[in-house]
């Protein structure tokens, strides 16, 4: 019991969420569906934190200094390619909105590892928008605006348009399969559901 206090414990402390309430947030799956937000293109910039924000893609990653985290994570992780065939069927009418900081652990961890698997699947990353926030999970245009990012990464999954789940922060199997979950709306819990 008190390794899993002082797990718990440590866990809270070193999460790249924030002490908002996320109650919101926690029973993401039972709400009504979230129209997808249209957002525009490709405008991220370095702040003056050394911080990537804005709309980004894999070249900004590419760059000094998100480099020397991004290709190493990226080059030696190896999906499961047996989960990877049965993603690429389902990615048809898929757009994603993702929120990550560069700032971030867990998102330095996982963003590499969601492009090398949309990579191994085939997905058309013009229907991924990558959205690097700050410390406050705010970009210049407000593109998280509405849509209840409190942790990054934050991967946000639409159909034809419409919400059908998101992973949070950390996966609960592997990141593949927690996307095979989602895409195959197998009722997928994220990191702060409670049903």
């Amino acid at each position: 019991m008190f390794k899993f206090i002082r797990l718990s414990l440590f866990i809270f402390l070193v999460s790249c969420g924030t002490s908002k309430d996320v109650s919101e947030e926690k029973n993401t799956n039972p709400e009504p569906p979230t129209p997808e937000p249209k957002i525009e293109k490709v405008y991220a910039t370095v702040d003056d934190n050394g911080y990537l924000i804005g709309v980004a893609n894999k070249e900004h990653f590419l760059q000094e200094p998100f480099i020397t985290w991004f290709s190493d994570d990226f080059d030696n992780y190896f999906p499961d390619p047996v989960v990877i065939e049965e993603i690429k069927p389902l990615l048809d009418g898929i757009t994603i909105k993702a929120f990550m900081g560069t700032w971030c652990g867990d998102s330095r961890r996982e963003v590499p590892h969601f492009y090398k698997i949309l990579t191994d699947a085939g997905f058309d990353f013009d229907k991924l928008t990558m959205v690097a926030v700050d410390r406050e999970k705010t970009s210049p245009r407000h593109e998280e605006e509405g849509l209840k990012i409190y942790y990054v990464p934050t991967f946000i999954f639409y159909k034809d348009g419409v919400e059908i789940n998101r992973f949070i922060e950390y996966p609960q199997d592997s990141l593949e399969r927690d996307i095979l979950s989602i895409l195959k709306e197998e009722g997928y819990k994220n990191s702060y559901y409670e049903g």
